[in-house]
């Protein structure tokens, strides 16, 4: 696949295409994820996240298991943003609901 980068982590993310909020990326000029929308009813967002670096790995890992019991898994991806870099592929139609 011509848009994987090798030794990163990574979304194929896909076009919001309803009214129901969702994820929605904002990245820089590099496509580097740096921050996330929780609320985006446009733009690019959700996706499939893969990982190609074990350090990032055992970061995300170990957000994980020190998420607090009452937060939902997807708040500690939002807090493993100061120390991954995620990058952003921008599909079309990647999957459908």
């Amino acid at each position: 696949m011509h848009y994987i980068k090798k030794g990163y982590s990574q979304i194929l993310a896909q076009k919001i295409l309803h009214t129901t909020p969702s994820w929605g990326y904002i990245t820089d000029e590099n496509q580097k994820l740096l921050d996330i929308d929780t609320n985006a009813i446009e733009g690019y967002g959700d996706g499939i996240t893969f990982f190609d670096n074990a350090k990032e790995i055992e970061l995300l890992k170990n957000a994980l298991l020190k998420c607090h019991k009452e937060y939902y898994w997807e708040k500690c991806i939002l807090h493993s943003l100061a120390n991954i870099d995620f990058y952003i592929f921008l599909q079309i139609l990647l999957y459908r609901n």
